[in-house]
């Protein structure tokens, strides 16, 4: 017996005026445009809420699969498993987030497609250096001198 997908389509359309800023984005204004890390995450969404703390070999290995996803050009995927590791309190799950929003970093690692958001990967990259990863301040310098 053959299973027949129902699935309903849906109609996508290009939001408007999807198209990226032409005025380049300076540190300077990035920085006073940052906004701060969160405090928290939200309660609903924290893993100790949820009662699932990890062990640090489990971070680990988020940590060293989302750089592999990055290396490979996934950044979606890669934010998922820095996200998720950042949770724990993980710094270099948090600079690896800031590295997949940061435009320097795509660009080094020859993604396409994605123009990053050098506000989300200065706050990233404060919060890991705030978790206590001091390689996250030269990408933070080198981000703010652009």
């Amino acid at each position: 017996m053959a299973m027949v997908n129902s699935a309903p389509t849906v109609a996508v359309e290009d939001p408007p005026n999807s198209s990226p800023p032409t005025t380049p984005i300076r540190g300077a204004d990035i920085a006073k445009a940052a906004p701060t890390a969160p405090d928290k995450f939200p309660v609903e969404t924290t893993p100790r809420a949820l009662g699932e703390n990890l062990s640090a070999t489990t971070i680990s290995l988020y940590v060293q699969r989302g750089n592999e996803l990055l290396s490979a050009g996934d950044v979606v995927g890669a934010r998922l498993f820095f996200e998720r590791a950042v949770r724990e309190g993980d710094a270099g799950a948090a600079r690896g987030l800031g590295r997949t929003y940061d435009p320097l970093s795509l660009k080094r690692f020859r993604i396409r497609g994605a123009s990053g958001d050098p506000a989300k990967a200065l706050v990233w990259y404060r919060e890991a250096i705030r978790l206590g990863d001091a390689g996250s301040e030269v990408l933070l310098k080198a981000l703010l001198s652009r």
